[in-house]
């Protein structure tokens, strides 16, 4: 088996899946087919699937399966809708390329048992991992409620800015003082730039508190607790990063203060 025919056959396999002209199992089976093959010539299946997917071939999958860009949380018109063809489909890709976990963690077509799954993962790349993105994609109430006791604080800022998280689960978290590290990471490229405008600003935006602020789901009550509080953040050495030495606790105060403006 040449890589390069492989890898066509195995996309070009998956396209026709997700049409609905072949079974999803033909997948599995060509996978199988693959294995057997290594296993005649002595090499190790994950080793031989590297050289086939020389890129990466989540970026593929995603188009394919959700026809949007890698990373996007929204879907095409012709995305896979089939709970069914989903189902068989998950254990054969990520067993390939654990990143395909967001594939389907932003897919809305998920079984439910596959969601699950997905949010007991501890999978995470840039600061962004597959618990994070099922928060940021699910409207299933249980599973928000699963997630907002992560330990991962990017994964309880999804749920934060997840416009279907219930309202007690706001409340919760309008007391959680920690701050996204997947937003630190895009915000601040990887790390605090000593160039940034307003550092304190942008540090405020990555907080939880200020995803539960800004969610159209949470009661103007919470808000109003939030921009009463002097000390949002009790534990923190932030302040040095505000522009104006106004410091994040009162950038916070203001940003809730804006928001009961506009909806009050």
């Amino acid at each position: 088996m040449e890589p390069e025919a492989v890898e066509e056959k195995f996309f070009s396999l998956l396209r026709s899946i997700s049409r609905g002209e072949v079974p999803p199992q033909n997948l599995g089976l060509y996978i199988d087919e693959i294995e057997s093959f290594c296993e005649d010539d002595g090499v190790e299946l994950s080793e031989f699937l590297e050289d086939v997917f020389m890129d990466v071939i989540c970026e593929e999958v995603h188009q394919i399966i959700n026809d949007s860009d890698w990373r996007s949380d929204e879907v095409g018109k012709k995305c896979v809708v089939d709970a069914e063809v989903l189902r068989e489909l998950y254990p054969v890709l990520v067993k390939i390329e654990e990143n395909i976990e967001l594939v389907f963690a932003t897919n809305p077509n998920t079984p439910v048992d596959i969601l699950l799954e997905l949010a007991e993962s501890t999978y995470d790349w840039e600061e962004d991992g597959t618990a994070s993105t099922l928060a940021r994609n699910t409207t299933n109430e249980h599973l928000l409620r699963k997630l907002a006791a992560n330990s991962d604080p990017s994964t309880r800022h999804s749920v934060a800015g997840n416009p279907r998280t219930p309202e007690d689960i706001l409340q919760l978290l309008s007391t959680d003082e920690q701050f996204s590290e997947h937003m630190m990471y895009v915000t601040f490229d990887g790390g605090m730039s000593p160039f940034a405008t307003d550092p304190a600003v942008e540090m405020v935006k990555c907080s939880i508190k200020f995803a539960v602020v800004h969610n159209p789901n949470t009661p103007l009550e919470i808000i109003s607790q939030i921009a009463s509080n002097e000390k949002n953040f009790k534990e923190t050495n932030l302040q040095s990063f505000d522009a104006e030495g106004a410091g994040v606790n009162i950038i916070l105060k203001r940003e809730a203060e804006k928001v009961l403006e506009t909806r009050g």
